[in-house]
């Protein structure tokens, strides 16, 4: 019998892309005795929809050490979930803030700073694109009613179905994907005001509501509705797969088993 081994060496060079989860307590779902414990959860559509671009997905657990994970990473991608902290952009929780995980903000701006640092492209998605506008320095619109504009907070939708057009900014990358303008899904009640430090908003709802930003000179993109939701294989995952795949290249990213060198930047 012939025994064939694929060494590491033999793989293909996925590019490693990060995606932040949420914690929470298990449930009735579970026997009693662990219902009250704290459970790290991620939805399947981040992991399926970048493996399906041609990423290896990599769940990061809010227990790792920020810094030193996003040293072996190609990619970052900021998921959705409850609010980001109103004190963390000079205001306070109002009647109509969710529930507020300070450890949750605390890894992924901490997460989010490692990663511009070095260039590492970035996905914000929904609450992940406010937190990257907040850990530039920018603010929220704390709370969007559901019977005001084009009703962002109106969860009564199939989670896939779009409902609201986003007009996109000539030039930027949602314009190079979609075109000049795109349906999408609206399931956010809050929604970036001022933009951060070297971001720009790059679509607009027709209520005027931000639901895109992007940063000047790095691979930077945060929308606010929920690409992983659709169907198909969004064409965002796509880019940031091939963004991933060019700093990797670019850069001489090498990566092994136990650390990954990584000197010289260019940013395109």
């Amino acid at each position: 019998m012939t025994q064939f081994t694929m060494t590491a060496e033999a793989l293909p060079a996925m590019p490693l892309i990060g995606v932040t989860g949420r914690v929470d307590r298990g449930g009735p779902s579970l026997p009693n005795v662990v219902g009250d414990a704290l459970m790290e959860m991620f939805f399947t559509d981040f992991p399926s929809k970048i493996r399906a671009a041609g990423g290896q997905p990599i769940l990061l657990s809010i227990h790792s050490d920020p810094r030193r994970i996003v040293e072996h990473l190609d990619a970052l991608v900021l998921s959705g979930g409850s609010d980001v902290d109103p004190r963390r952009y000079g205001r306070t929780p109002g009647p109509n803030s969710s529930m507020i995980d300070p450890a949750r903000d605390e890894f992924e701006f901490a997460l989010v700073d490692a990663a511009w640092e070095i260039g590492l492209p970035i996905l914000g998605v929904c609450r992940g694109h406010q937190v990257v506008n907040v850990a530039r320095g920018g603010t929220l619109i704390a709370d969007l009613p559901t019977d005001a504009g084009e009703a962002h907070s109106f969860f009564g939708y199939p989670r896939s179905y779009r409902p609201q057009q986003v007009a996109l900014e000539s030039g930027s990358v949602p314009h190079s994907l979609f075109g000049n303008s795109i349906h999408v899904n609206s399931l956010h009640h809050q929604a970036v005001d001022t933009p951060g430090s070297g971001l720009r908003i790059v679509g607009r709802a027709l209520d005027g509501v931000a639901e895109a930003i992007q940063a000047a000179d790095r691979p930077v993109v945060g929308v606010q509705w929920h690409p992983e939701f659709f169907v198909e294989i969004d064409p965002l995952f796509s880019w940031l797969v091939d963004a991933a795949t060019s700093r990797r290249t670019n850069s001489s990213h090498q990566i092994d088993h136990h650390r990954m060198e990584d000197n010289n930047v260019t940013y395109a």
